[in-house]
């Protein structure tokens, strides 16, 4: 049995120390053209990676939304698409009543959306100051933020786009929408709350076209006082279309009320805004 001696061990060390030497010389004596050969080689194979990623990416989402208008052609609410159209076109206030896990809560929303409801809404009735944001979005309240949030999530899903761009959500301490450039918030899901903290500086509503009064039949005093809110928005943006509701009888100074209606009738004309559309669902 042969062993090595120490001073063969020190020879085979020596040798690969030098070899190493030579390797990491030959690397720094390397011309600077074929360095930059190099550089640019190594960034167009990072962007023909990154590349084919994105385009996975975007296969993966056009399956997903294919797969989304599948399953929404399954959910019940689906086969009432053109008539829910139709009746919000035709009518301020609009009732719907369908079992929990029919769809409405999801896919009336992108209903309007989709058939250009809004849009017709914003031709119609052009605002004299000329903001884009103004009665072009629509909004679907909810009586817990959690249920705003998921279902904001699940309808940008469906309709292919990021959520806070074309859908996005209002809660409590996190606003998840855009009312500025080319993707502002058309579907805004919102908490009881949130719209009523709204009302308090806009009674008009002029961002919405339309009210989604989601889970009516959760009876709560937000709900309650929310129904009144939106109805008086609704009654002093519809005298722009009947000009004879705007004039009042009795005493305007002894009726507090009627002054309040009387104002709000007035700004809604100088704004210009559209009739306010309202829809109300409940499961019962």
């Amino acid at each position: 049995m042969s062993s090595l001696s120490p001073s063969a061990d020190y020879g085979r060390k020596r040798k690969i120390d030098e070899s190493i030497k030579r390797k990491r010389h030959d690397a720094r004596s390397v011309s600077p053209g074929t360095a930059s050969i190099l550089n640019v080689a190594q960034q167009t194979s990072a962007a023909a990676g990154i590349q084919s990623r994105n385009g996975a990416s975007s296969q993966l989402s056009h399956r997903l939304v294919r797969e989304h208008a599948e399953s929404r052609r399954n959910l019940p609410v689906y086969k009432f698409k053109s008539e829910i159209c139709r009746l919000v076109l035709e009518t301020d206030v609009v009732l719907v009543v369908a079992e929990t896990g029919s769809g409405k809560s999801t896919q009336i929303p992108a209903f309007l959306q989709e058939s250009g409801c809004l849009k017709q809404f914003a031709k119609r009735h052009r605002t004299k100051q000329g903001h884009n944001h103004l009665a072009g979005s629509i909004c679907v309240t909810q009586p817990r933020r959690v249920a705003a949030m998921t279902v904001a999530k699940r309808v940008a899903e469906e309709m292919g786009c990021t959520l806070g761009s074309l859908v996005g959500y209002r809660v409590r301490f996190d606003n998840c929408t855009d009312i500025s450039g080319p993707n502002t918030t058309r579907v805004i899901y919102a908490t009881d709350g949130m719209l009523l903290r709204e009302a308090t500086s806009d009674p008009l509503l002029t961002r919405y076209a339309a009210v989604v009064l989601d889970e009516a039949h959760e009876r709560s005093l937000q709900t309650d006082v929310l129904f009144g809110v939106v109805k008086r928005a609704m009654e002093a943006r519809r005298q722009n279309e009947n000009k004879s509701e705007a004039t009042l009888s009795a005493d305007i100074g002894s009726d507090k009320d009627k002054l309040i209606r009387r104002r709000m009738g007035e700004k809604s004309r100088q704004l210009g805004l559209p009739p306010l559309k309202v829809l109300v669902m409940s499961a019962t």
